[in-house]
């Protein structure tokens, strides 16, 4: 059993539990060059070409995490059910049925109007795109946010929800039904299924160096669980996902992963936010969010990119009312528009 996380309005605080299962070969952490320096500097060892100043990224002991994160404070921005951060320092998230943008600023602007009627899934490419699933349409379109304009890139699909998308701009989607789908597909068209029969899989993300994927999904009546598959090759993987955890009584809509592989959820209904270690066996129980004003939706968990605030080591929560910043104090997994 877990330990009984108390709720203190919007608290902070650790309990830990040993469980879960071990998988083989656990997506581990991986660093990436973020060298800006240009060849013109003398002092820059690196062969990169462009003109800002060097900066290098933080190094962490993944052996050895850092404190608790600090309390919650609540941005003010009501999103719905998903959101993402665009390279102009906006969070991205559907209001109604617009694809709408707004940063900490308050500067609000609307993206791409009547794009769906329940945008369920926002993510943006690195080229500035943004990808939308449209549950009602059964399709994923990509939406160019300069003018608004979108073009389907995969139709016949059932409840489109959960997205990620991987270094390559491949897109990883899950179709939300009993015996629903994990499947890929490339801006070109090209696609792939990875898992067919998988019980309400909704959330999805890549491990830093992408050879597993992990899925928010379920293993039965009442029970919510994190899946892994593990990749095999290029475009194929396990035939069967391996469980990482499980909880009566919870779903989970949301996962990511941290640069040294540890994995984050959400429960749905209660808020609580969970890390699980790579190997699956150490379950932290990090925080307790309960917005007295609002019923319990916690749908997504996304970090932040590093522009317009948004920091890269803070893991952004909504229940569809508020964003909820958690200050991890260890970066996520870059995000494809991060500087």
């Amino acid at each position: 059993m877990r330990g009984t996380i108390p709720t203190l309005g919007l608290a902070w605080l650790v309990a830990c539990s040993p469980q879960g299962i071990k998988i083989d070969n656990p997506g581990g952490g991986g660093d990436r060059d973020t060298d800006t320096g240009t060849t013109e500097d003398t002092q820059d060892t690196d062969t990169d070409t462009d003109t800002d100043t060097d900066t290098e990224p933080p190094v962490y002991d993944c052996a050895h995490l850092p404190p608790n994160p600090r309390p919650i404070e609540i941005v003010d921005i009501q999103t719905e059910e998903d959101f993402d951060f665009d390279a102009d320092g906006y969070l991205v998230f559907q209001d109604n049925s617009n694809l709408v943008g707004r940063d900490q600023y308050g500067d609000f602007r609307v993206i791409s109007a009547n794009v769906a009627s329940d945008p369920s899934a926002v993510q943006v490419l690195s080229n500035g795109f943004i990808v939308v699933g449209a549950q009602d349409q059964g399709a994923l379109k990509i939406v160019d946010p300069s003018d608004g304009s979108w073009e389907l890139l995969i139709g016949g699909l059932t409840q489109p929800n959960g997205v990620e998308i991987g270094s390559d701009d491949r897109i990883y989607f899950t179709e939300f039904t009993n015996s629903g789908r994990v499947r890929w597909v490339d801006l070109d068209g090209t696609q792939g299924t990875i898992l067919s029969n998988t019980d309400m899989p909704n959330g999805v993300v890549l491990s830093p160096d992408e050879q597993i994927l992990y899925i928010g999904g379920s293993t039965g009546w009442n029970t919510g669980a994190i899946l892994a598959v593990q990749r095999l090759g290029p475009d194929t993987w396990e035939d069967f996902p391996t469980v990482i955890y499980e909880s009566v009584g919870h779903d989970f809509d949301a996962v990511e992963v941290d640069s040294c592989g540890n994995i984050y959820t959400v429960e749905y209904d209660t808020g609580r936010v969970f890390r699980i270690s790579p190997d699956g066996v150490t379950i932290d129980a990090l925080v307790d969010v309960d917005d007295p004003n609002f019923w319990n939706e916690y749908n997504s968990l996304r970090w932040g990119n590093g522009l317009g605030g948004w920091e890269t080591d803070s893991l952004y929560l909504t229940n569809r009312n508020h964003i909820f910043p958690i200050d991890i104090a260890i970066e996520g997994k870059p995000h494809p528009t991060a500087p």
